[in-house]
């Protein structure tokens, strides 16, 4: 703002950035598989923090973001993440999506996800009226649903 201001060109003419759909297909891979990779191996440090992307997929939802560039870009997440991770998860290796769903799964039976998710929203959540964790799972679901076909 200050270089239109005063006529002069910007000080960084371009800044790149992941797509919407990019993001949202890493984000979905990364939580399904990770809380999938913890419940089978629990010797695996838990990051208890991954219910952030519960509720930024949520709001990628209710976005305009193209699902079907999403849905392609998750099967490329996948083989990058077979490749970089299949040798400590083999079921994800031999199975990706029966895989994620056992993660999508994992997360709706058990209560310390919601917990986690109420503790989240409350510091880290600057929107007046965040989505519920009910809300935002139905989402997750959604999400799944469209993209995560066996």
């Amino acid at each position: 703002m200050y270089s239109k201001i005063l006529k002069l060109p910007p000080e960084i003419p371009q800044c790149d950035c992941a797509s919407i759909e990019l993001t949202a297909s890493e984000k979905l891979v990364a939580l399904l598989r990770r809380t999938a990779s913890y419940e089978r191996n629990p010797s695996r440090n838990e990051d208890d923090t991954l219910v952030r992307h519960i509720y930024d997929l949520h709001l990628i939802n209710q976005s305009n973001a193209d699902k079907n560039e999403i849905s392609k870009l998750v099967k490329e997440v996948i083989e990058i993440d077979i490749k970089e991770f299949g040798n400590q998860h083999p079921q994800f290796r031999d199975d990706p999506y029966k895989e994620l769903l056992y993660g999508f799964e994992r997360i709706q039976e058990q209560e310390k996800f919601k917990v986690r998710y109420q503790n989240f929203i409350g510091p880290l959540v600057y929107n007046k009226n965040p989505a519920s964790w009910e809300e935002s799972m139905k989402s997750l679901s959604e999400i799944i649903t469209s993209l995560i076909k066996i």
